[in-house]
């Protein structure tokens, strides 16, 4: 399953699967690893059925990571299979529900920089699937990581804006004080670093109309 070209280049010598992530697509698999120098101890392995699609998401990630954008490095790349490096945190769903604030600077901060690197690559781009298991919020560094990047391609912007302020506040419990106060925020901060009314999108309306239904904008 892992080739024998990774196990080669990190010294590893055994390996074992801690997880299997839901994907509707691909297996995406978190292993332990254990190696001579201990360089790697986890990983993840993404193993696509489509060849075409694991050459599409790895030349995007190695595009972002060249521009220091939050997304995990590429550790190896094969005809069928992606491995990263497994980012230790909590996905941004789960801080929803925390007793703490939710870090919505972070947030807004990892996005500006993954659409602006994004928008050099191609002005059309955008990421979709803004589903808030897709980032994780790593403390250590106060990075949101975005961890899937299959569904990038061209698109309006203020979809994924009004995507992402959709799964906010619907979230089981949805329409919460808490929900409610950070769609409002994702949605100003958003709407104020990526000039979204500059973006002359027939998108915005429709975002704004959902923020006006929810009770966040009046």
């Amino acid at each position: 399953m892992i080739p024998g070209e990774f196990l080669s280049k990190y010294e590893v010598y055994d390996f074992a699967v801690e997880k299997e992530f839901h994907s509707k697509k691909n297996r995406v698999l978190k292993l332990r690893l254990n190696s001579e120098n201990n360089e790697l101890q986890r990983v993840v392995a993404k193993i696509f059925e489509d060849a075409d699609s694991a050459r599409y998401e790895t030349h995007i990630a190695q595009k972002l990571l060249k521009r220091d954008c939050p997304v995990p490095d590429v550790l190896y790349i094969g005809e069928h299979m992606m491995i990263t490096e497994f980012i230790k945190g909590k996905v941004l769903v789960d801080l929803l529900f925390e007793d703490r604030e939710f870090p919505v600077c972070d947030v807004i901060s990892s996005l500006e920089r993954i659409y602006r690197s994004l928008w050099d690559i191609d002005p059309s781009l955008i990421l979709r699937d803004m589903n808030m298991r897709n980032f994780i919020f790593e403390k250590e560094q106060s990075r949101v990581f975005r961890v899937d990047l299959e569904s990038v391609s061209e698109g309006d912007v203020c979809r994924d804006v009004g995507q992402l302020v959709a799964f906010c506040i619907s979230y089981d419990p949805p329409f919460t004080d808490k929900l409610l106060k950070t769609g409002k925020q994702l949605f100003d901060q958003l709407n104020c670093v990526l000039d979204l009314s500059a973006q002359k999108s027939r998108n915005l309306d429709d975002v704004r109309h959902l923020c006006h239904y929810s009770g966040l904008i009046r």
